[in-house]
């Protein structure tokens, strides 16, 4: 059995961890993290971009939600939130404003997140260049984006964003690798004369293998291209949106009032619907239109169009009409009688009309590789995660982070490679259909993902992987543990900022057993309950909603709960994974403690009674903190001798000047001099000033230790007894002894409060004068060294 046990344990040690160790460092995954990792401040400037259109300036149709609109509310307080909306919409200066805030700021979501595809397959080229020793990774970046865009048949508008991540993912590797591969055949390779400028050669000598290189992808498209030349009808399809809100509602409303309008848009081409025809026609009929060319009853045909769509047995060609009566071309919608919905949104009082459908993006000849990854992979990939299958993949996500880790390897290292691009590809989706139809429409889509990468930085990852700042926190509360506690104290300020290898390392998580399961299970548990609040689950009762803007993994996720997800109610998810991180660390914090005090008193019981001490005796564990801030402000003054004489060395080696050099050592010895005994000064005026500090709860101690030494005495002699009617009476002995003890101090208590006032005017009176004499001794030191340097 002991055989076995060794036999395990070895091919641990030689086979699973150095073999995940190399899978962490593959090149491709590496190159992986790296792109992505680049495309960070990308993805945070294109949100930012999203919150001055959207949020600021009320672009996107968000006027009425936006910090613009609540000028204009300010400004115009008589005006309902609908009103707001039109009023934007009107010849005016909050229009003005608007139109230019949104399209300036708008560019930065279109030209950052808009093209990520773009942007990540420059980086992924490069970075797998630069894991070749490359001398060529612009080159090769460069080979990588050109790959990608060959193989998108010049529908590079589609294809630049969440939609062509696959994509430039495997051609990015695929053409980069096949690059470098030919820049080492000779015969391939351009030698230009010694006078041409090298950043001209550079080039020149990696022209074929470039040229070979995206020719070839490109000829790969014609698997797909004649096939579908000679009629296969393969083809892209995707679900597009028509939104109606403010003045375009009303304009939709005034169009169609005219008797006859919505059949001669829609008769010829939904032959045999002449009776929803004729039913839309008579609901949009009945707007009433004032003078000043306004839709007044706005608010009531918009419950009578969803009153009778959500009647309908035929909702699907409706919400198809709605889309032709916005100026789609019919021809290009994949099917008008299916596959199509009708979202009735009420934001703030103010009515946005959805039409979504599925509309036909590639087909014929620009049918290429690109397209059909993303028809035949993406689009389902897609749909499974941001459908039921997304639980599934974040928890597999959670679980094989904390569990490579537990191993010693950087669990996101590996794993990010197999699950970023999906993350990515979610957050992306998400940001693009916020940009483009507000955030309120854009939820009622139906199209976008809660497992962005801004959900686990938010509510998996609380101070880094396996959720270990709940661990922090329970350490400094509960434990027992001196040596943990001190390594929780120096871990807090980076565990506050996601970072959490001193805690991995220094407890450590890694290869122990006690800590492996909650470290596994917090973070998977964190995931359920962050789902549980989202739309998945609760709809439009979801407190957070989906995440609306992206900001760096490293922004404390409190913090990040309420930026990411723009409202104060993301804490209430965010509190209670907190809550369940500490629930799940606790139990087994006393379980280290149970585990390593029974083995201390076992090996070494004299170092165990000096840490039971510690915790039991509150004189000597304030006497020992006081020591050790002593020493540590005594070490802090003789580094500052350590450092002179550092210097003096240092000179012995650059000045040849011995009477310079004799000289300069008198001077900084006499600096470090007047240094070091103003930092002793600091040191034993903590040192009194704790002294008398401890004067005050003196009798206070001296009750809680005559108490904790009859309740030992009293465990003792129960231990010692076997008869129940004599541990009885010990019980009530003792019991009376301690309320004897309670009794007497309470006698003395008015005494003793008089005397802890005295005590603390005096100890007041001595930080005052602590303080003042300090001040005075910084100014005769600064003083001492002035005349130092200047004699």
């Amino acid at each position: 059995m002991e055989n076995k046990k060794m036999d395990i344990k070895q091919w641990f040690s030689t086979k699973l961890v150095p073999g995940i160790n190399k899978l962490g460092s593959q090149r491709h995954l590496a190159s992986l993290r790296d792109a992505f990792g680049t495309l960070i401040p990308l993805t945070i400037a294109g949100s930012l971009g999203i919150i001055m259109s959207g949020i600021v300036f009320g672009g996107s149709g968000s006027g009425y939600v936006s910090l613009l609109g609540l000028i204009c509310k300010m400004a115009h307080p008589e005006m309902t939130w609908a009103e707001i909306s039109n009023y934007f919409w009107a010849d005016n200066g909050f229009n003005k404003a608007m139109l230019i805030g949104a399209n300036v700021f708008g560019q930065l979501s279109t030209v950052t997140i808009g093209m990520t595809a773009m942007w990540f397959a420059f980086t992924l080229g490069y970075f797998l260049a630069l894991t070749r020793n490359s001398k060529n990774p612009v080159i090769a970046g460069f080979v990588s984006l050109v790959s990608f865009l060959v193989t998108t048949m010049g529908q590079i508008a589609f294809f630049q964003g969440a939609e062509g991540l696959i994509s430039a993912l495997l051609f990015g590797i695929i053409s980069t690798e096949l690059f470098l591969w030919l820049t080492n055949v000779k015969a391939l390779y351009i030698k230009l004369p010694d006078g041409v400028p090298p950043s001209v050669s550079k080039s020149f000598a990696v022209f074929l293998p470039f040229l070979i290189t995206v020719g070839s992808i490109a000829s790969l498209n014609l698997v797909f291209v004649i096939p579908n030349v000679l009629g296969a009808g393969l083809k892209v399809t995707k679900a597009s949106f028509a939104s109606f809100t403010g003045s375009s509602l009303e304009d939709l409303f005034k169009n169609f009032q005219a008797t006859g309008s919505v059949e001669a848009v829609l008769g010829e081409t939904f032959v045999g619907k002449e009776q929803i025809i004729n039913d839309l026609q008579n609901i949009f009929s009945q707007a009433n239109i004032n003078e000043e060319g306004v839709v007044t009853n706005a608010a009531e045909l918009m419950q009578l169009l969803e009153n009778y769509y959500k009647a309908s047995a035929d909702q699907a060609s409706i919400a198809t009409m709605f889309a032709v009566m916005s100026g789609v071309d019919s021809s290009t919608i994949s099917d008008l009688a299916a596959n199509a919905s009708l979202e009735f949104i009420d934001a703030n009082g103010v009515h946005v009309l959805l039409s979504k459908y599925i509309q036909i993006q590639i087909q014929g000849a620009q049918f290429g590789w690109s397209a059909a990854i993303y028809q035949f992979f993406v689009s389902a990939l897609l749909t499974f995660a941001t459908g039921n299958g997304g639980l599934g993949l974040a928890l597999a996500y959670a679980f094989f982070i904390s569990f490579l880790w537990f191993f010693g390897v950087h669990g996101s290292n590996v794993v990010n490679g197999a699950f970023s691009p999906i993350w990515s590809m979610i957050g992306t989706i998400n940001l693009t259909l916020i940009a483009q139809l507000g955030y309120q429409a854009a939820a009622a889509s139906g199209e976008m993902g809660v497992f962005s990468g801004q959900f686990f930085d938010t509510f998996m990852n609380l101070g880094g992987s396996g959720a270990t700042l709940m661990l922090i926190v329970g350490t400094l509360i509960f434990s027992k543990r001196r040596d943990v506690k001190k390594i929780a104290t120096y871990a807090a300020p980076s565990g506050v900022f996601q970072i959490n290898e001193p805690v991995l390392f220094g407890y450590p998580i890694v290869l122990n057993p006690i800590y492996c399961a909650p470290f596994v299970l917090s973070p998977m548990i964190n995931v359920v309950i962050g789902w549980i609040f989202s739309p998945d689950v609760m709809g439009k009762a979801s407190p957070t909603g989906y995440a609306q803007i992206a900001v760096p993994w490293t922004t404390p996720y409190l913090i990040a709960a309420v930026v990411v997800y723009l409202t104060p109610k993301a804490l209430i998810p965010a509190l209670l994974v907190s809550g369940a991180s500490f629930a799940v660390y606790l139990p087994f914090i006393w379980l280290d403690n149970s585990i390593y005090f029974k083995k201390l008193k076992r090996d070494n019981p004299e170092a165990y009674e000096i840490e039971k001490k510690f915790f039991d005796d509150p004189r000597y564990h304030y006497q020992v903190i006081t020591n050790n801030k002593f020493d540590r402000k005594i070490e802090k003054a003789e580094v500052i001798i350590g450092n002179a004489q550092s210097q003096n060395r240092f000179w012995d080696q650059k000045m040849p000047d011995g009477e310079k050099l004799e000289n300069r050592k008198k001077i900084n010895n006499a600096i470090a001099n007047i240094k070091y005994n103003y930092a002793l000064a600091i040191a034993n005026e903590y040192k009194d000033l704790r002294l008398e500090k401890e004067k005050i709860y003196d009798k206070k101690w001296d009750l809680k230790n005559e108490i904790f030494s009859l309740k030992t005495e009293c465990k003792t002699k129960l231990k010692e007894t076997a008869d129940k009617s004599a541990a009885a009476t010990i019980k009530a002995e003792y019991q009376n002894k301690i309320l004897a003890v309670k009794s007497d101090f309470i006698a003395k208590k008015p005494d003793l409060l008089v005397n802890i006032a005295e005590l603390k005017s005096t100890l007041a009176n001595s930080k005052k004068n602590s303080k003042q004499k300090l001040v005075t001794l910084k100014g005769e030191t600064k003083q001492k060294i002035l005349e130092i340097k200047s004699a």
